[in-house]
């Protein structure tokens, strides 16, 4: 078949894919006419050529059928009920975020989608693996990359021959995405800074995992900042977990003159990896409220329960299906954040 081919960017071969997921997404249904080589040039604008050798290989591999005298159609004997196969390009690895996969696994059943998942990282040759996801003919790309390891016009190349959809997070700074479905982390950001200042905290200490924070994350710590009227950078202070670990001397400068009241950890591990060396260097930080992201298993230990910020990851992935169910080509839609509140948060 054409598509289980290695996928070329030749126009005959985009139509292809174009008309396959009109069919295999219900707009074009069994035993439906096709337009006619002139209106399907003009709607798709290709030349006729084109449109020729886009109906031959669809004829050949089942998708078409031609009637002497009376046009072309999809086959009848096709059975699409608008099920679409979307693959979800990512650099989560399992096991690394907690009710990250089970969320889409189950929404996906429910929205009719057929889910393919691919890891990549930088180090691997991940444009052959999106070959290699192209290759099983999917509908639509979802993506939750780490934008600070991939060009984002490299990987829009990579994937162009299918429609994407970003999800989860955005992190390529000053562009703007076209189709996405965001977790609001600004947001996210916002309400757990609120939360510790309405507790009284007026100075305290993100936890990040890097030891400088790349520029949309600083663009989200000062806008999240400005929201509860602190100053990022002196009354709001960001350090990664790098620099903390086995920095006896930093920790006992954080903890000297003008020490934070509150800990904010950009994930849920976070709180705890900062608490587990500030432990070890003697410093007593019993004191401390403290809050997480994403409500994992490290904020609800027995004896050390905390609070935590985090999104509903089966509504990101519900608004994505939604979106790529109705073919829609233009979207940018975040999904704002909720709170469990446990413990006495010090």
């Amino acid at each position: 078949m054409i598509l289980e081919q290695n996928i070329t960017h030749a126009p005959s071969h985009l139509l292809v894919a174009r008309l396959v997921r009109e069919i295999r997404g219900g707009h074009l249904k069994p035993g439906e006419k096709l337009d006619g080589l002139r209106e399907t040039a003009q709607r798709h604008q290709v030349s006729l050529a084109t449109v020729r050798h886009s109906f031959k290989l669809l004829a050949q591999d089942g998708f078409i059928i031609a009637r002497h005298g009376s046009g072309t159609f999809v086959n009848p004997a096709l059975k699409t009920k608008g099920t679409k196969m979307i693959a979800l390009l990512t650099t989560i690895q399992k096991g690394y975020f907690e009710n990250y996969f089970e969320p889409l696994f189950s929404e996906a059943a429910d929205s009719n989608i057929i889910p393919i998942i691919g890891t990549i990282d930088k180090d691997g040759n991940w444009k052959d693996s999106i070959r290699k996801i192209i290759a099983r003919e999917p509908d639509v790309f979802l993506m939750d990359i780490e934008a600070r390891h991939f060009k984002l016009d490299e990987l829009r190349k990579a994937c162009a021959s299918i429609p994407c959809c970003f999800v989860n997070r955005w992190e390529w700074h000053g562009i703007k995405p076209e189709r996405a479905v965001l977790n609001d982390y600004s947001a996210a950001y916002g309400k757990a800074l609120g939360y510790l200042k309405g507790r009284g905290n007026d100075r305290m200490l993100v936890i990040g995992y890097h030891n400088q924070p790349q520029p949309f994350l600083q663009e989200y710590l000062k806008r999240a900042s400005m929201s509860v009227d602190m100053k990022f950078g002196k009354e709001l202070r960001y350090v990664g977990i790098g620099d903390i670990e086995g920095n006896a001397g930093l920790l006992k400068s954080i903890f000297g003159k003008n020490a934070p009241t509150a800990v904010f950890g950009l994930a849920d591990h976070l709180v705890q990896q900062f608490f587990r060396q500030t432990m070890k260097s003697g410093i007593d930080t019993s004191k401390i409220d403290k809050i997480g992201l994403f409500n994992q298993s490290h904020s609800n230990i027995v004896g050390q329960e905390f609070t935590s910020v985090f999104f509903d990851l089966r509504k990101t992935w519900k608004k994505a299906f939604d979106h790529c169910n109705a073919g829609d080509e233009s979207f940018v839609e975040y999904v704002g954040p909720e709170m469990v509140i446990r413990g006495s948060g010090r």
